[in-house]
């Protein structure tokens, strides 16, 4: 053994305290790490387990414009339970209505509906 390597052991044995307080703290560290990871797995899970269960859509697609017939052919797809084909337009109004709720016709339509601008 070399001298070096025996001042090393001695010094190292006079601050065991020191030693045993940073393998301490990186103990404690690696922990935290570990339970961070676990907790961000656990809610990976929990996400994807809850829109699972409520059947919420992977993919969402916003067109301005699109046949009707791509609705049927998004249909054929075996992968796609389900497709809706819904219309929906921004709208202002200077009247005493507020500016998120306000009457408009669809062009589809002659009936007049209510469009709700803040769940669009």
């Amino acid at each position: 053994m070399k001298a070096l390597d025996r001042k090393l052991l001695r010094d190292l044995l006079l601050m065991w305290s020191q030693a045993l307080t940073i393998a301490l703290v990186v103990a404690s560290g690696v922990g935290g790490f570990l339970t961070t990871l676990s907790a961000v797995d656990s809610l990976a899970y929990a996400r994807d387990a809850f829109y699972a269960s409520g059947r919420f859509a992977d993919v969402f697609a916003t067109v301005k414009r699109a046949p009707d017939a791509l609705v049927q052919t998004l249909h054929d797809i075996p992968a796609s339970p389900t497709c809706r084909r819904r219309a929906s337009s921004t709208c202002a109004s200077s009247s005493s209505t507020p500016a998120w709720r306000a009457t408009t016709r669809s062009p589809a339509s002659s009936s007049a509906s209510t469009v709700d601008s803040r769940r669009a």
